[in-house]
């Protein structure tokens, strides 16, 4: 018993290691709006990246959200590991500003992104299968590839989402 104990101790710990090397000290964040290729509907998706900046203080106020981030901050030098954000139903881009700014606090990239036809001005979409199936494309589809951070090549994406039908995704391409 005290064996097995120690052991789910110990798996844990191994777990949570990897983690530990990317986080850092709390910094200040920047965020800046980003435009996603949507390739289930061919447009594109209104997104934000968030990101660690040394020179970032204070609030900015969005629509209704007060992000606790500065708007267009210097990015970091150097590569990150990128996390995906994805709304649940009926959300927003900037429905986990909180969690994104923790996280971009702690060193990482954290993309968001708003659902086309669900989301909390758009429900055209609600109860149609090719929503629920496009939401992981969609995700994949977030690709730093255009945006001025750089972000690991060996990092992965990790998808917070209320969404069913999201799965850890691929690592799409890197800036190099």
């Amino acid at each position: 018993m005290i064996m097995s104990t120690l052991r789910r101790w110990l798996l844990l710990a191994l777990l949570v290691a990897p983690c530990t090397l990317f986080a850092q000290r709390a910094s200040g964040v920047g965020f800046r709006a980003i435009r996603i290729h949507d390739p289930v509907n061919g447009t594109t998706m209104p997104g934000y990246v968030f990101y660690p900046s040394a020179q970032a203080r204070g609030t900015t106020r969005v629509g209704p959200y007060d992000i606790a981030g500065t708007t267009d901050a210097p990015p970091p030098v150097g590569a990150r590991p990128l996390v995906v954000i994805s709304h649940g139903h009926g959300g927003s881009d900037l429905g986990h500003h909180d969690l994104a700014t923790y996280l971009a606090g702690h060193g990482f990239i954290v993309a968001t992104l708003e659902h086309p036809g669900d989301n909390f001005h758009d429900m055209s979409g609600n109860g149609h299968a090719a929503v629920l199936v496009g939401r992981p494309i969609q995700v994949s589809a977030t690709s730093p590839r255009c945006w001025p951070i750089r972000t690991g090549s060996r990092s992965s994406i990790h998808i917070a989402s209320a969404s069913p039908a999201s799965r850890r995704a691929a690592t799409p391409a890197c800036c190099s």
